[in-house]
């Protein structure tokens, strides 16, 4: 298990918390962190877009991981919503946690190195998360055609 935290943290800080320039980002899907059901759950990103996640109220923004070993606990752990004590022993990383009524967003950008992968993105409360706040996040294997 300490392995995969180890790989989880070298992946997200080479993969997805890499910050391209502003010229290599193609394009921005604004999500609003709401309940969502079966594919408004799954969004489709192209190498080098980025995801900004939006919402009001109190809310948390949970990384379970990407297509790293353990994928299907992963995978597992967004389907079935782990609860505050999994999120920790599974090595889930809290990427925000907003205790303002106003709300907040978290923006994150995908750069090629992490193309073909699922990320999963849950709410850290596990009621919230069985709602719908969730949302799987993969990168397109190719690019858009040059414009």
């Amino acid at each position: 298990m300490r392995a995969a935290a180890v790989c989880l943290a070298a992946c997200l800080a080479a993969c997805v918390l890499a910050r391209p320039a502003a010229a290599d980002v193609h394009f921005v899907v604004d999500v609003a962190w709401r309940p969502a059901t079966g594919d408004a759950q799954l969004i489709t990103l192209m190498p080098g877009d980025g995801v900004k996640f939006q919402w009001t109220g109190v809310h948390s923004l949970w990384l379970l991981g990407g297509y790293v070993e353990p994928y299907d606990e992963n995978r597992a752990g967004f389907i079935t919503c782990w609860d505050a004590a999994s999120l920790a022993s599974n090595n889930a990383v809290m990427l925000v946690n907003t205790t303002s009524a106003a709300g907040g967003s978290y923006a994150l950008d995908f750069n090629l190195s992490n193309s073909g992968e699922t990320w999963y993105f849950v709410h850290g409360d596990q009621a919230q998360c069985n709602l719908g706040y969730k949302r799987a996040v993969y990168t397109n294997m190719y690019s858009p055609p040059p414009s």
